[in-house]
C-alpha cells in the first residue's frame, strides 16, 4: 500500500507525494504503473522518457523519483532514524515546469 498526495494540477504529468505503507525497494514504481501512472523516465515500468506539456517539454535522463525523507526504526533501540537528502536540480527543474512547489517538510 502507498498513499499517493498530487503536488502539482492534473495534467500530462503530475508531481506527487508517495507515502509508503507497507515495504518493498520497487513498491513506488510498481504502484504507480497499476494506477496508470508510471514514473517520468522508467524505463523498466514503462514510464515515457518525455512529456509534452503546455510550457514546453519535459525529458528525463533517469527516473524521476527522489526519497526526501525516511524514516526507520533503529534495530535496537526501536526509536526512530530520520534521514534527509535535498531535492536533486533535475526533480527540481521537473517540478517546477509542471507547476509543483517543492518545500521543506
Amino acid at each position: 500500500q502507498t498513499r499517493l498526495e498530487p503536488l502539482s494540477p492534473p495534467g500530462p504529468a503530475t508531481v506527487v507525494a508517495c507515502f509508503p505503507q507497507t515495504g518493498r525497494p520497487h513498491q513506488i514504481r510498481a504502484h504507480l504503473l497499476a494506477v496508470g501512472a508510471p514514473i517520468v523516465g522508467d524505463r523498466r515500468y514503462g514510464g515515457p522518457m518525455r512529456v509534452e506539456l503546455s510550457g514546453g517539454e519535459l525529458v528525463a535522463a533517469r527516473v524521476l523519483l527522489h526519497a526526501a525523507r525516511l524514516e526507520l526504526l533503529h534495530p535496537l533501540t526501536r526509536k526512530p532514524l530520520v534521514s534527509r537528502a535535498p531535492v536533486p536540480e533535475d526533480i527540481a527543474r521537473a517540478a517546477q515546469l509542471l507547476g509543483a512547489e517543492l518545500g521543506a517538510e
